[in-house]
């Protein structure tokens, strides 16, 4: 499977900004490689939230507690800053 290709779009104390690159004909979105992207960047993201823009221009967010331990955070059209989030685990497929 090919790797993600994403670029680092920003960086302060509280955050490291990804966006995803493509082109998703040949590569993985940051959302479907959530993987791999998290294992790539862990060294340089210490206490910093991971956020990035996707492949439609959504800002969006994944929550990382360590390489294998993490979740999307996918806001919806509909929310408000207020509202939750929609929280979907992301974790590694086994192949069986």
């Amino acid at each position: 499977m090919k790797n993600a290709i994403y670029q680092y779009a920003g960086l302060t104390d509280e955050c490291l900004l990804l966006r995803d690159c493509g082109p998703w004909e040949h590569h993985p979105t940051i959302t479907n490689a959530a993987e791999q992207v998290v294992k790539e960047v862990a060294p340089t993201l210490g206490n910093r939230r991971l956020e990035y823009i996707d492949s439609e221009g959504v800002r969006s967010q994944l929550l990382v507690k360590d390489e294998s331990n993490y979740k999307a955070k996918v806001p919806t059209a509909s929310q408000t800053p207020d509202e939750p989030e929609d929280d979907r685990v992301k974790a590694p497929r086994k192949p069986r």
